[in-house]
């Protein structure tokens, strides 16, 4: 379910004690942190040498959400995925080896690198 039709939701009524004006600005917060890398769909043209450790990390935060609710639902026959939508197991396993390579990338980059010109 899209952010924005959860944030619908949470307008109708206050979730435990978190108001909705809080979970506004967590989204806000999320949003302003993803701006500069593409959306998921996209994410295979994306070259990973041109991005910043933080876009790494970011893509990679991405990723591991849309794994985590893209995964396959046991007893479904490889049907059906967690949140019971068709399960693409070809799109898992190219989302899969974009995020290997997201780790790979990061991994690979010298230390302290995001700290460059700002010491």
């Amino acid at each position: 379910m899209p952010v924005k039709d959860l944030l619908l939701k949470v307008n109708k009524a206050q979730t435990g004690n978190h108001s909705v004006h809080m979970i506004q600005e967590v989204v806000k917060e999320v949003d302003s942190e993803n701006q500069g890398i593409p959306a998921t769909e996209t994410f295979e043209s994306v070259d990973l040498s041109t991005l910043s450790s933080k876009e790494l990390l970011a893509l990679n935060k991405q990723l591991t959400s849309w794994l985590e609710t893209h995964e396959c639902q046991t007893g479904t026959d490889n049907k059906l995925d967690i949140n019971d939508r068709p399960y693409d197991h070809e799109l898992y396993l190219k989302k899969l080896r974009l995020y290997e390579e997201t780790c790979v990338a990061y991994f690979s980059r010298p230390l302290g690198e995001e700290l460059e010109g700002v010491l």
